[in-house]
């Protein structure tokens, strides 16, 4: 009876050792999913995950006569490292590396989501368990991810930047206002983050004509390094020939404006020929983006009294320009730039301006990154038209013509 008593013993002990070993290793702990995983399919990675590099269990100890608990630990990261298995949450984009460094190799970046904590560091990284195993990620409050390219500046008015940092999560040193410093391999830099123009500021709005094309992603990838928004005024059929762009003009905040569907000469066709243009451009930029554009240019800025009337209808002011910067004549970026400022630097640009530009060639892409770091160096805000009438005007007139938000003609 005492052996089979024994025997009961051991064999209980052996299965609680099971259950628990089971628990620890496919229960509860949360595994990271890639960020270009669907959700439907994250469950697939399961099998894949590593969730601890802990692994408790319970064993019979013959010597005992009981169960005991027995822990089988990893060797300890090198440096400041205090144990830490337990879960948290993650409520940003976040990126995983080799190394507790950021200039160490980044694997892969996932979605906010739940994970595994294996060890926390005092300066904020945490090892954590993922479906490639063991890497590192930042967890204080005063790491972001920064989720596109973005311009670093020595200084918060440097004439141009120094050079720019990828996708990743970066460390806050301090914050003036919308600019952040941040940590990089070349030290201390500052970036620009999306800034909210107070009524005294200098506005400007910088617009793009006749794409979206080719040379456009380029120019979105300038603009948002720099957190510069503009406005395009796209004309339907380009549109409908580049969808994706259309739609990447909007997610990234930009505006998205009429400019025809086929870029007639609108003062020379019939008030049913323009209703057509720009019922069709409304529509195609509207199945693009699911945005319906609010303002409207004619093309070559030609308009009369039949163009306004239409562009009353369909609620939109006409938005023509200040500064013509003739890039599609010169195709050379001196020559486009010798309309924003003059030999000795002095900007020719002033505060409520609209400047013209067309994002269908290269020159014009090379010459608004010149011109927008010379602006913001001189203090300008950018804005998108119709945040500059609104500021300016308070409202829109439909069928209006505006050349420029110039605060003495706003008063």
């Amino acid at each position: 009876m005492l052996n089979r008593i024994r025997q009961a013993k051991r064999i209980i002990g052996i299965v609680l050792a099971c259950v628990l070993m089971s628990a620890m290793t496919f229960g509860g702990f949360p595994r990271t999913v890639p960020c270009d995983v669907p959700t439907l399919a994250a469950e697939t990675y399961v099998a894949a995950v590593s969730r601890s590099s802990v692994v408790a269990a319970r064993a019979y100890s013959p010597a005992a006569g009981a169960a005991v608990a027995v822990a089988i630990d990893p060797p300890a990261p090198v440096g400041n490292v205090r144990r830490m298995p337990a879960g948290h949450h993650i409520d940003w984009i976040f990126s995983v590396y080799r190394e507790p460094d950021f200039r160490a190799g980044r694997v892969v970046s996932f979605n906010p989501q739940n994970v595994s904590v294996l060890y926390e560091r005092d300066d904020g990284w945490a090892l954590i368990s993922t479906y490639r195993g063991e890497l590192w990620t930042p967890l204080r409050a005063n790491m972001r991810f920064i989720e596109r390219d973005m311009a670093l500046y020595e200084t918060q008015d440097a004439p141009r930047p120094t050079a720019s940092i990828s996708p990743q999560v970066v460390t806050i040193l301090q914050q003036d206002r919308h600019w952040l410093q941040i940590g990089t391999w070349l030290g201390p830099m500052w970036i620009r983050m999306p800034a909210t123009p107070t009524h005294e500021a200098r506005l400007v709005a910088l617009t793009f004509d006749d794409g979206p094309s080719e040379h456009t992603p380029r120019l979105l990838d300038a603009l948002g390094a720099r957190s510069v928004p503009a406005t395009f005024f796209v004309t339907g059929s380009r549109v409908n020939a580049e969808p994706e762009i259309a739609a990447r003009i909007v997610t990234e905040g930009h505006e998205i404006a009429c400019h025809t569907f086929s870029h007639p000469h609108l003062a020379s066709v019939s008030a049913d020929r323009i209703r057509t243009e720009l019922h069709r451009s409304r529509e195609a930029i509207f199945q693009a983006t699911g945005r319906v554009p609010t303002v409207f240019r004619p093309s070559y800025g030609a308009h009369n009294a039949t163009v306004r009337a239409v562009a009353e209808e369909f609620y939109m002011p006409l938005i023509l320009w200040t500064i013509d910067t003739r890039d599609w004549e010169s195709r050379n970026v001196s020559t486009i730039m010798n309309h924003i400022s003059d030999s000795n630097g002095n900007v020719r640009v002033s505060d409520g301006d609209i400047i013209l530009m067309h994002d269908t060639f290269s020159t014009t892409v090379d010459a608004a990154v010149q011109m927008v770091d010379l602006l913001l160096a001189e203090g300008f805000y950018f804005v998108t038209v119709s945040q500059l009438l609104f500021m300016r005007y308070g409202e829109i007139e439909p069928g209006k013509v505006y050349n420029s938000a110039r605060r003495q003609e706003a008063e």
